[in-house]
């Protein structure tokens, strides 16, 4: 059996690493698709995922709502918004400038 199926807390080994995690990633998708009508990390026959510049984009729009879906601190996914909007503008970056508009 794959080491990364199987894995140990307090002693209990749990058996249904795989099958929960696989739940989590669907109802994750299932909201951001509901919200966003974006699909995120689906396999596309051929051509790999879902997850392009276009998803990631469409995704960071709203860096609050995308926040709210994913349950994550607000602050942090504002700050990668920031740095992907900064990295697509094309000119050269300094850390003092990151520095200067995020929330670090």
């Amino acid at each position: 059996m794959d080491p990364a199926y199987i894995f140990e807390i307090n002693g209990i080994k749990n058996h249904n690493y795989s099958a929960k995690y696989n739940e989590r990633k669907k109802e994750i998708q299932d909201r951001v698709w509901n919200a966003l009508k974006v699909h995120v990390d689906m396999v596309k026959q051929g051509s790999g995922t879902s997850n392009t510049g276009n998803v990631a984009r469409k995704c960071f729009e709203d860096p609050k709502k995308l926040a709210e879906l994913l349950e994550l601190d607000e602050e942090l996914v504002s700050n990668i918004s920031l740095i992907l909007k900064l990295f697509r503008s094309g000119k050269e970056l300094s850390k003092f400038m990151i520095m200067s508009r995020a929330n670090f």
